[in-house]
């Protein structure tokens, strides 16, 4: 089969028809694609914020939700909570953590230190969780348990925890 080189722009004002194309890396980024391209979303990595709240004015209480099953392979991005109002009690505490499950299997923390608010937290600031086990797999379940601690004074008020998570396609 001959090819043909050329090196130099080239500029085609019509349209390019191939049989095959192996664009070279980096040649079609975010800006190439066209809003309404309408891909199918099985090419589409997904992004997910994952939320659990509780009440604004509302004391925090010990509970666990599941928050996602991972459709494919992907990570755990971030872990970010806040709290709206913080605990007035110096032994009052609310803490945080991310599990995971992999193939049935127990929960496990993905988290290298879990997110604590107590009396020194600031309200509404959000605090980043250290993530040691970013990996999901497809058939992962995560959940986050919420622990309170302490009896002097007022529990801290309004919990806001998002989790975020990028899946490749499924």
């Amino acid at each position: 089969m001959a090819r043909t080189k050329i090196d130099s722009d080239l500029f085609v004002n019509g349209t390019i028809s191939a049989r095959n194309f192996t664009p070279p890396d980096s040649c079609i980024t975010d800006a190439s694609v066209d809003t309404a391209a309408n891909i199918n979303y099985s090419k589409l990595q997904g992004f997910h914020a994952l939320h659990s709240k509780t009440a604004p004015a509302t004391a925090v209480t010990a509970y666990s939700e599941y928050m996602h099953c991972c459709r494919s392979t992907g990570t755990i991005v971030a872990v970010e909570a806040l709290v709206d109002v913080v605990a007035t009690g110096t032994d009052r505490i609310v803490t945080v953590d991310v599990l995971k499950s992999t193939g049935a299997g127990a929960f496990a923390t993905v988290l290298s230190a879990t997110v604590d608010f107590d009396d020194s937290s600031t309200a509404k600031t959000v605090s980043a969780g250290t993530i040691s086990d970013d990996d999901v797999v497809e058939g992962d379940i995560l959940k986050i348990t919420v622990t309170v601690a302490g009896s002097n004074l007022v529990q801290a008020q309004g919990l806001l925890v998002t989790v975020w998570v990028a899946e490749s396609s499924v």
